[in-house]
C-alpha cells in the first residue's frame, strides 16, 4: 500500500486522468455509426423518393459539436419519417443518441453557432455520408479508450 507522497500523487492523476477518458468515452457512439450505415443501404431502394435534408459537415463540427449533433439529429427523424412512408424500417435510436451526445458538449459556448436550417440541403445520402464521417471522427478518437 502507498502512503504519504506517492499515494497523494496516484490520487492525484486519477481525479485529473479518469474524467477526461470517462468523458472521451461518453462521446462515442458506435451504434449509431452502424444505424447510419443501414440507412445508407436504403438509399438504394429510395431513388424515387426526393428527400433533401439540413447538411452539417465535418468542419461545422469541429467549431460547433453539439449544434452540429443536434441538427443530424433533428434531419435524421425527418428522414426515418420520410422513408417510414414508404418501406418499413426498424425501431433506429440514431436520433436520440446524436441528441445525448450533443448533451454532453459545452452547449454555452456554442452561441455563435449556425442553426440548422442553415446548413446547405443535400440529398439523403450526402447528409448520410457527412453523419458518417462525423461519427467516424469521433469514434476514432474512442477507440484507444473503449
Amino acid at each position: 500500500m502507498l502512503r504519504g507522497r506517492p499515494a497523494l500523487a496516484n490520487v492525484y492523476l486519477c481525479l485529473i486522468f479518469l474524467p477526461v477518458l470517462t468523458l472521451q468515452v461518453l462521446r462515442c457512439s458506435h451504434d449509431s455509426l452502424s444505424q447510419v450505415n443501414g440507412l445508407s443501404d436504403k438509399v438504394k431502394d429510395l431513388e424515387g423518393l426526393e428527400c433533401r435534408l439540413y447538411t452539417p459537415t465535418k468542419e461545422d463540427y469541429q467549431i460547433c459539436p453539439s449544434s452540429t449533433l443536434s441538427c443530424f439529429a433533428a434531419e435524421t427523424d425527418v428522414l426515418i419519417k420520410e422513408w417510414g412512408t414508404v418501406i418499413s424500417l426498424p425501431k433506429l435510436k440514431v436520433a436520440s443518441s446524436l441528441r445525448t451526445l450533443a448533451s454532453r458538449f459545452n452547449q454555452t459556448a456554442e452561441l455563435d453557432c449556425r442553426q440548422c436550417e442553415l446548413h446547405k440541403e443535400e440529398e439523403a445520402d450526402t447528409f448520410l455520408g457527412s453523419l458518417r464521417s462525423v461519427l467516424e471522427m469521433m469514434n476514432v478518437n474512442c477507440s484507444s479508450f473503449s
